[in-house]
């Protein structure tokens, strides 16, 4: 499903945190709204997590949920993107717009024109 829906589902998110997809939609529900990201990031893996990375993905939660690392990206949707450190954390973030963006690509197969 194309996500220029506004929202995760809690499968998808669970997917990105690494845990249950029932944890997610105990604490969450089904849909996850965009700017919910970062609540439900806090809300799942508790303290500890950086509120720098807000309801963008990390890393490692980006990759988990495109199901590939960022170095093998043959279609090129993370060339060029500003990947920023949290400062309290040194988690490396990822833009949600990238995130989208990547994930369209690669998981439904549609180039949303973002680099155009």
């Amino acid at each position: 499903m194309l996500i220029l829906r506004g929202h995760f589902t809690s499968a998808e998110l669970a997917k990105a945190f690494d845990v249950s997809e029932d944890t997610v939609k105990r604490i969450a529900g089904d849909k996850i709204q965009f700017k919910q990201i970062g609540q439900i990031r806090k809300a799942v893996l508790g303290e500890g997590v950086s509120d720098y990375i807000g309801n963008n993905l990390t890393i490692p939660e980006c990759s988990r949920l495109l199901g590939r690392s960022l170095s093998d990206d043959p279609k090129g949707a993370f060339l060029g993107i500003t990947i920023y450190g949290a400062p309290d954390t040194g988690d490396h973030v990822i833009p949600l717009e990238d995130v989208i963006h990547g994930y369209n690509l690669y998981l439904n197969d549609i180039d949303d024109g973002y680099w155009d």
